[in-house]
């Protein structure tokens, strides 16, 4: 079996973990994978597993979907340059057009046989368009955003989830909000999780040399990892904290993770004078060390699809409180190792407030963390059984 996964580039995110997490698994079971990045860069080219045969997109699809953390960090000279020249002929030629031109193009280069079992977009928006220009008997779409919140071309249109055989989702409730959308495709819809590598991580957080990230044992160490954007709502946490008054004290928080939001957090922690209670790590290709030092993981998230985060702290034993969304209920609901709150800086504020006075709860929640497994095979078996249905 062999089968192409689409992606805009290797910058962390969890959906690029998860893609790095699948490719490896597929591998073991003997299915050839190539992988085209429109985008060859990011701190995770060097995860991707060995046996994946990498593509990537040609200098105009290069500049097109570089971002400006890679220009920023590699600043290769002639992407810079074509960066600017696709600026000007997406003012003449319009974006949509000149986009699709450009993807066709490649794609009718580079993809003109029937070379693939299955084609798989690993992401929404172009990567899905992609796909349907791609000969293949089986053209796959990998949902991992809750849909009700995509914005734009990252939604696509009917006409393109037509040309797909299946459109698959991480959690039933991104299933559910992409139902609502387009019911006409329901048909088309499976469910299928991601792969949790448990034992690599497990091996990776235990390295010697790690870095400590808390300073004071006598405290709660809470741990939170994301890109410091909207989404994942760092935000908040200025406001819980002033929101438990003494209690924040008992409290010490890392952040580990970068983003645009990331100065006006720091700002707003000095003006409350709340800088001593929370560190900020940075990013990390593989935070599994760090997190495992934590009592608590805290996900203060609007909105995921399935938090991978959540996973992979459960995997280290650490328990975790999370606001409220649709998919983290399939993960914690009742579970002992979990707790979710209403998603607001209020439901954040009082269910800390609880754990703070009854640290017992944290260590019970932490036990049964302990215990936390998860099935991959399981989730191999749909795939492959997908494509050769």
């Amino acid at each position: 079996m062999k089968i192409l996964f689409v992606m805009y580039n290797m910058e962390i995110g969890g959906t690029r973990r998860s893609l790095l997490n699948l490719m490896e698994e597929m591998v073991k079971a003997g299915v050839q994978c190539d992988l085209l990045l429109f985008s060859p860069y990011g701190d995770f080219m060097n995860q991707i597993p060995h046996g994946v045969r990498v593509l990537h997109g040609d200098i105009l699809m290069q500049s097109i979907y570089a971002t400006k953390q890679t220009l920023k960090k590699y600043a290769p000279s002639y992407l810079v340059l074509m960066k600017a020249v696709q600026k000007i002929l997406k003012k003449v030629f319009g974006e949509k057009r000149f986009y699709d031109w450009v993807m066709r193009g490649y794609a009718n280069r580079h993809f003109n046989s029937n070379d693939y079992d299955a084609v798989i977009a690993f992401q929404e928006g172009d990567c899905v368009k992609f796909v349907t220009y791609v000969p293949s008997p089986c053209r796959l779409a990998w949902i991992h955003n809750d849909y009700g919140n995509l914005q734009g071309e990252q939604r696509g249109t009917p006409a393109i989830f037509s040309k797909l055989d299946s459109i698959l989702f991480v959690a039933e409730g991104t299933r559910r909000t992409f139902v609502e959308a387009y019911p006409q495709f329901a048909d088309k819809m499976r469910v299928i999780p991601n792969i949790l590598p448990q034992d690599r991580i497990r091996e990776s957080a235990s390295a010697d040399d790690t870095e400590r990230i808390f300073t004071d044992l006598n405290r709660i160490h809470i741990v939170s990892v994301g890109r410091v954007a909207r989404q994942k709502a760092f935000e908040r946490i200025p406001e819980v904290l002033d929101g438990l008054g003494a209690l924040s004290q008992r409290i010490e928080w890392a952040v580990i993770g970068d983003g645009p939001d990331l100065p006006r957090l720091r700002n707003e922690l000095e003006a409350k004078g709340l800088q001593d209670r929370v560190h900020f790590i940075g990013a990390r290709n593989k935070p599994f060390p760090l997190v495992r030092q934590a009592d608590l993981y805290v996900l203060t998230s609007l909105y995921e699809s399935q938090p991978m985060v959540v996973m992979e702290a459960l995997t280290l034993g650490v328990p975790v409180l999370s606001t409220d969304f649709a998919s983290v209920r399939e993960l914690l609901g009742d579970k002992p190792f979990g707790m979710i709150c209403e998603n607001s800086v209020a439901g954040l504020t009082d269910s800390l407030r609880q754990l703070l006075e009854s640290p017992e709860k944290i260590r019970s929640m932490q036990k049964s963390a302990k215990e936390y497994e998860y099935d991959n095979d399981a989730i191999i078996s749909a795939i492959v059984g997908l494509i050769r249905r």
